[in-house]
């Protein structure tokens, strides 16, 4: 169960930092894009109903995550693109300062 939730929070969190190469995720989630918050939205009603409801659960053999352990799974989720969100980060500064480097 805590796999799941956190690849699902990691590839949601892939598609946000994917969205764009010259700004972090901060300043990707600034940009308009009903589409995201729709996927995100779905994605995680979708994963609260599969986790929560027993019926579902009990399909995909999975057990109710307590909040500490969802809140686990939602930040090892987000940590796992921190390392491309640090690379983005210092390519945008290095390109600040010499624009001529790729």
């Amino acid at each position: 169960t805590m796999a799941c939730a956190t690849i699902v929070t990691a590839n949601l969190a892939l598609i946000l930092t994917n969205r764009s190469w010259e700004h972090t995720i901060i300043g990707t989630i600034r940009k308009r894009n009903k589409a995201f918050w729709w996927i995100l939205g779905i994605a995680s009603l979708a994963l609260a109903l599969v986790i929560y409801v027993p019926q579902l659960s009990s399909l995909f053999r999975f057990s109710a995550l307590s909040p500490v352990n969802l809140l686990i799974c939602v930040g090892a989720g987000l940590v796992s693109i921190v390392w491309f969100e640090i690379y983005k980060a210092a390519k945008i500064i290095v390109n600040r300062k010499n624009p001529t480097v790729e």
